[in-house]
């Protein structure tokens, strides 16, 4: 009998709570690196100790094999899988199948009581619907998933009833089952005029554009310093992120070119080349693998110690994914870093983060909120100008015409980026992209408030302060309504007078004390 953490045991047991409760469809969160296989493993022996059919769908090669491994690992042996005829555990006819959904979706039906949906975010796609609709009698649906919403913004609840919610990353960081990585990154980069497809940027447009946008920081320099920095040589375990397979070889051939073993993978290799090149890799043969679309859902590689963000991403899903192969711990490992070049942790924030799910609400953000803004800080009185400006209307500061190397970085030092520091860059971004009606609307709502509840004046300019990181006053284009400054004047009136009828009676309170005591 397999021996399952605490806080796996936890999920496992409110997953049964709800199906004892008759929901038919619970997707289960938990993050990266929480083991989700190992309880999918653990759910899948309950089913089958009430003599029950299993299904489990994945999308991946890596994720079909990661999940025949636990199974073997936890003793469950008796299972076929649906992908291809020729694959050696092809078995239609045992009660446990691991299937790969484009491969299921070409066969005939397969009965089953349970089906166990990884990656479950893409459960709302069209194949596996088209799957789920097979079945006359709906079976018991449990999706895994890190990242319980959809980049195009279709809600999870079309599939799913009710959410179990397995521990926060910061929870695990704390008992030691994840690291919590540094990260290294610079301010923002240029990515206006993309076009969105399905909730990210379109990928054939993304990867033109990558050719010649400059992205923050020489990747080589940054990772020669700072992997000198962790573990004081140039040998860190590195993976890096690409948009394309022209940038991703062109990464790994600059590393190359300065004496540290890179190699490029991606969908288009055969699998034994690929599985070479990551086998090189876990064995510190190879020092760098760029890759594209490979080393995300389903690829493991604990003692992996830094992951290269060379590509901007709007989907919080795979931003996770590619943070989360690092935050793995191992005895091997000697550090955990992030090096954002693509400017993904101001846009999405810390993978620690606080999150709350909805089955419901559409998670989709606006073009709107996650677009950079033809503006830039002076370096030298912080003023907000024009992207174009060469000298600052403020205080005269001459612009400098940043060094770009031949392949498009800037050299520039990557540096710590703090919770902090990105909750003040969010800020300012809002006040940004917001504008200025509709902020003088937020602000004319707030002064309702606060006179309808009677706050003081100043709440009112605080918490449009909170929510846009600027006072509101008329520099930044922000009126007080005439209303509100009648309010003001009439609070600060009344406050003189409670004030001085305080004193009055404090006085009268102090001559009675006095003629007490005669």
């Amino acid at each position: 009998m397999v021996q399952l953490r605490d806080y796996q045991e936890s999920l496992v047991s409110r997953v049964h709570e709800l199906q004892d409760a008759g929901v038919k469809s619970i997707c289960a969160v938990s993050p990266t690196g929480a083991g989700k296989t190992v309880i999918a493993s653990q759910i899948i022996r309950h089913a089958r100790e009430k003599g029950q059919r299993v299904m489990f769908w994945a999308h991946r090669k890596e994720l079909i094999d990661q999940c025949c491994s636990k199974l073997d690992w936890a003793g469950l042996r008796n299972y076929g899988v649906f992908k291809g005829s020729k694959h050696p555990r092809h078995n239609p006819g045992r009660p446990i199948q691991v299937a790969s959904v484009q491969t299921l979706v070409r066969r005939d039906h397969w009965p089953a009581d349970l089906i166990i949906i990884d990656e479950c975010h893409r459960s709302t796609a069209k194949t596996y619907v088209k799957l789920i609709q097979r079945y006359e009698d709906p079976p018991m649906i449990i999706g895994l998933t890190a990242t319980p919403y959809r980049d195009s913004g279709k809600p999870l609840g079309d599939i799913y009833e009710a959410i179990a919610e397995g521990p926060s990353v910061p929870y695990l960081v704390e008992r030691g089952y994840l690291v919590d990585p540094k990260v290294y990154g610079a301010e923002r980069i240029d990515v206006k005029g993309l076009k969105i497809t399905a909730g990210d940027y379109n990928k054939s447009q993304l990867a033109e554009a990558m050719a010649s946008t400059i992205l923050r920081g020489d990747i080589v320099a940054n990772w020669r310093m700072r992997s000198l920095a962790e573990v004081g040589a140039e040998d860190m375990c590195t993976v890096v992120f690409a948009v394309s397979i022209e940038q991703s070889k062109a990464i790994a051939a600059q590393f190359n070119e300065a004496g540290i073993t890179a190699r490029h993978i991606d969908g288009t290799m055969d699998d034994r080349t690929r599985e070479d090149i990551l086998l090189g890799l876990r064995k510190r043969h190879i020092k760098v693998v760029s890759n594209v679309g490979i080393c995300t859902e389903g690829w493991d590689l604990p003692h992996l110690e830094c992951a290269i963000l060379a590509r901007p991403t709007r989907s919080r899903s795979l931003y996770k994914q590619m943070v989360g192969r690092v935050m793995r711990p191992d005895e091997d490992k000697r550090t955990a870093v992030v090096l954002d070049h693509a400017d993904c942790t101001r846009m999405h924030g810390f993978v620690s983060d606080p999150e709350k799910y909805s089955l419901s609400k559409n998670e989709e953000r606006s073009k709107k909120e996650l677009e950079k803004r033809k503006n830039k800080d002076c370096l030298k009185c912080g003023a907000i100008v024009s992207l174009f400006e060469q000298v600052c209307p403020n205080c005269g500061y001459t612009f400098k015409k940043e060094r770009v190397s031949e392949i498009g970085y800037t050299e520039e030092e990557l540096k710590q980026l703090t919770p902090e520091q990105i909750a003040e860059i969010k800020k300012k971004d809002r006040a940004d992209s917001t504008p200025v009606h509709k902020r003088q609307k937020h602000f004319n709502d707030l002064c309702k408030t606060a006179m309808e509840k009677n706050y003081k004046p100043n709440w009112a300019r605080m918490r449009f302060m909170n929510v846009f990181g600027a006072w509101p006053s008329w520099q930044n284009g922000i009126r007080v309504p005439s209303s509100f400054k009648e309010y003001e004047k009439a609070y600060k009136m009344r406050a003189i007078a409670e004030a001085e009828a305080r004193e009055a009676k404090e006085n009268q309170q102090q001559d009675l004390l006095q003629n007490a005591t005669k």
